[in-house]
């Protein structure tokens, strides 16, 4: 008895026998079992020919259930069954098996739902098996899982490499954010975070991840948003606390979201002052307190510069204004004087047209005076040519006086 319990065998009451029963597994190694179940097939409900699920079972003479494109291809080449090497008749008849049809659709449909439950609440690199799996069971058939988008599955079975598994996982994401799983699409988005390299992409990642909780993504951010932020940060493995504090301000939320993410972390230790705190974290916490600082003082700083940059920019202008006042004053006195300029000469000008016009006056008044002195000589019979004269010498003697 003891030789055949240390060759794992056992004997049951008709002499057979039988293997012993595998020791009780733990609740975390039978989940992992039943998780890697999920992406084989059920011998009963695979084809022997495509090794493939059924999709239009049919059974034949031999009373063998096979795919019926493939046993219709088999046959054309052979009368022999596949499994039983039986003769068929070139005749028989191929029976659809609606049970097995049936079975197989109800275990696509539950299978695919499952996978896409386990990829978003265990991401990580293993989860885009079970979204690919989920596209393999779905991808045929007439029916839709909740949270996987018809362009995740489109995109799964074009692009079949591994090398596009991180965009396979943004439009699983994706499609979980657009059936309404918020916090779903938050927990991949923070799962494809922890795998990337790039500061850069992990920043795009973090935007991605907080606009699944927050109704305005260009809105501040509400208490529930920080605290599902802080309990990913602490549950993750991956990233010290202050590098995460370092992507937040890539992210350019600005200093005060990180301060209040700071905060959140540093208030675990409060909140948990019954429990026990773990070396690691705590060296972390005190990590993210040196950044709390750090970020404080650089606000500080900030808001310094900031405030001389607006004194000096102030003093800029009241010169600007300064000098532009001085500008106006130089105008106007030099309009002033180009205006007394211009007064003081055209005041010769009017002279002279007043002088000019009393001339004129004392002409005619010249003339009439000589005009009576002719006729008065005429008429004493004076010669003409003395009259001449005398008009000539009163009119020289009126020239040099004037």
């Amino acid at each position: 008895m003891s030789a055949l319990r240390s060759s794992g065998l056992c004997s049951s009451p008709s002499g057979t026998l039988l293997p012993l029963s595998p020791p009780t597994l733990s609740l975390a190694s039978a989940a992992n079992i039943a998780c890697e179940a999920l992406l084989d097939n059920p011998p009963d409900l695979v084809c022997p020919i495509t090794h493939e699920l059924f999709k239009e079972p049919v059974i034949n003479a031999a009373g063998q259930v096979y795919e019926r494109s493939a046993i219709e291809a088999y046959m054309r080449r052979s009368l022999m069954d596949p499994v039983t090497r039986m003769q068929l008749h070139p005749t028989s008849v191929l029976t659809p098996v609606w049970i097995v049809k049936s079975r197989c659709l109800e275990y696509r449909e539950g299978t695919a739902r499952r996978c896409v439950e386990q990829a978003y609440r265990s991401p990580g690199q293993g989860a885009v098996r079970y979204v690919r799996r989920a596209v393999e069971l779905c991808g045929d058939a007439n029916f839709t899982v909740q949270g996987l988008s018809r362009g995740c599955i489109q995109y799964a079975q074009s692009h079949p490499s591994s090398a596009h598994d991180d965009v396979c996982m943004h439009l699983f994401a994706a499609g979980l954010l657009a059936a309404g799983l918020k916090d779903e699409a938050a927990a991949v988005y923070y799962s494809l975070l922890q795998g990337g390299s790039d500061r850069a992409q992990q920043a795009e990642l973090l935007r991605q991840c907080l606009s699944c909780w927050s109704s305005d993504p260009h809105g501040q951010p509400d208490n529930a948003t920080f605290e599902k932020l802080s309990h990913f940060v602490v549950l993750q493995s991956t990233f010290r606390w202050g590098k995460i504090i370092d992507i937040v301000q890539d992210a350019g939320f600005g200093d005060g979201f990180a301060l209040r993410l700071c905060e959140e972390l540093i208030l675990r230790q409060a909140r948990q002052s019954g429990s026990d705190t773990d070396t690691a974290e705590w060296s972390m916490q005190k990590e993210v307190l040196m950044k709390y600082v750090q970020i404080s003082h650089q606000g500080v700083a900030t808001q310094q510069q900031l405030t001389d940059d607006i004194v000096s920019c102030l003093e800029q202008q009241v010169d600007q204004q300064r000098q532009a006042q001085q500008a106006m004053q130089q105008h106007l006195q030099q309009q002033q004087e180009a205006s007394q300029m211009s007064h003081h000469t055209q005041q010769p000008h009017a002279k002279h047209h007043q002088h000019g016009r009393s001339w004129h006056k004392r002409r005619k008044l010249i003339g009439a005076v000589v005009w009576g002195v002719a006729s008065l000589l005429q008429r004493c019979n004076v010669p003409l040519r003395a009259v001449k004269a005398a008009s000539l010498l009163f009119v020289i003697y009126e020239h040099d006086r004037r």
